[in-house]
């Protein structure tokens, strides 16, 4: 019987840790992502004319605004030559008024309303700022409009250069 139980014992060892429970294995990886920056003015007037050149005449254009910085923006409105040049004369300058302007409200909220005076001085600027919110990040409309504060009196050409630059916060 001695044997018999010592044969059972040592046959019951192998069976006990075969029923032992297996401890679980836990494995993970790192996942990331990337979303490229975007700041960006689109559609902003290439070539308008004034119909008049008299003060208080004015155009207007619609311009998309869109950053994805979650900072927001900062929004500089520029004149090359500080106010519509004369092609005969360098020194002359007819002054005007632009005034970027666009509100937005969802979450967040993009209010600018940009003006920028001309006072003859080549690089003239404006500059103000945007919440980062979802509207500036999918893109917000916004409209320019440029008022003549003088009246032309020579003949010719008058010509300027606007530049609406949006950089990321």
């Amino acid at each position: 019987m001695r044997i018999l139980t010592k044969s059972l014992l040592a046959a019951s060892v192998p069976a006990l840790a075969l029923a032992a429970p297996v401890q679980a294995q836990v494995g993970g990886g790192q996942m990331n992502g990337q979303v490229q920056p975007v700041c960006q003015v689109n559609d902003l007037f290439a070539a308008i004319s004034f119909d008049s050149m008299t003060s208080g005449a004015s155009i207007s254009d619609n311009v998309n605004l869109q950053c994805n910085d979650a900072d927001g923006a900062n929004i500089t409105l520029i004149s090359s030559e500080g106010g519509l040049e004369s092609d005969d004369n360098e020194d002359l300058e007819i002054e005007y008024e632009a005034v970027l302007s666009s509100s937005a409200i969802d979450g967040g909220s993009v209010t600018l309303d940009l003006p920028l005076n001309t006072q003859g001085d080549n690089d003239a600027a404006a500059t103000g700022t945007a919440s980062g919110s979802t509207s500036l990040a999918s893109g917000v409309s916004g409209t320019l409009d440029v008022t003549l504060k003088e009246t032309a009196v020579w003949a010719g050409g008058y010509s300027d250069t606007i530049t609406v630059q949006l950089t990321a916060r």
